[in-house]
Formats: structure tokens, sequence, C-alpha cells
């Protein structure tokens, strides 16, 4: 294990050790992969993972291999769970990242326009308003 892979073994366990008792450990061990793998993006990209950035994560989103959505819809809940409750900036709901998942192929399901519908459900009036307020 290489000195970087230590450094972000070590800050995710210590945001994750905060969260000890409040999870099952199955949901801590998807909780520390699912942070790793973007760490590990961010290091290969020479992007900080922390604070994280909305159009950072949106292209993390577009680099994953297809998946099924509710792998994906896992990875984003994931992501922003560990955010939110370590009192990081969490850019999962933000507009770049919700059009980065809405642009995504249909993926092996074949339901790729049901990956943000859970837990939050976004109106055709909003995404509206995304688009014209981020300039796409």
């Amino acid at each position: 294990m290489n000195l970087l892979t230590k450094d972000k073994n070590n800050m995710i366990d210590d945001i994750l050790a905060k969260f000890d008792g409040a999870f099952v450990e199955n949901t801590i061990r998807v909780y520390r992969s699912d942070f790793l793998q973007y760490q590990t993006w961010c290091s290969l990209n020479n992007i900080k993972s922390l604070p994280a950035i909305a159009d950072d994560m949106a292209q993390w989103f577009t680099t994953l291999p297809q998946k099924k959505s509710a792998t994906i819809r896992r990875r984003i809940n994931s992501l922003g769970t560990v955010l939110n409750l370590s009192k990081h900036y969490n850019p999962t709901n933000q507009p770049q990242v919700i059009l980065a998942i809405k642009r995504m192929p249909a993926n092996l399901d074949g339901h790729s326009s049901r990956l943000l519908h859970s837990p939050c459900h976004y109106s055709i009036s909003y995404l509206v308003t995304v688009i014209t307020v981020s300039g796409v």
C-alpha cells in the first residue's frame, strides 16, 4: 500500500469512525468503498476530493462503468450521506450532478430515468429551472 492510499484510507476511516454504532457494518463497508472509489478517481485526476465540488463529482459519475441504476443510486446516496454526516459540502443534489446522471445512457436494467427518483423526486419544472440556472 502506497502512502497516498494509506492517507486516503485514514481520512475516510476517521470520518466513518464518527458513525460508529449508527449504521450496521455492511453499510459502513459500502460507504467506505464508494467514497474510496471517488477519492481514488480524484487523486488520479489531481483533484481534491474534499471539499467535494459539483463539477468534479458530475465528471466522476460520467466515468463510472455502466452499472444498474440501483448501483449508481446507491453510490449517490452513499457519498451524499458521508458528506452530510461529516459536515462537508454535499454536491450530489446540485444541477451539474443531477444533469450528469440524467445524461447517462440506459444502464443494464434499462432504467436510467429512475436514477434520481429515489430518495428525492425532481419535477419537470425543477429540472427546467436547474437547466436554466446552470446555463446548459
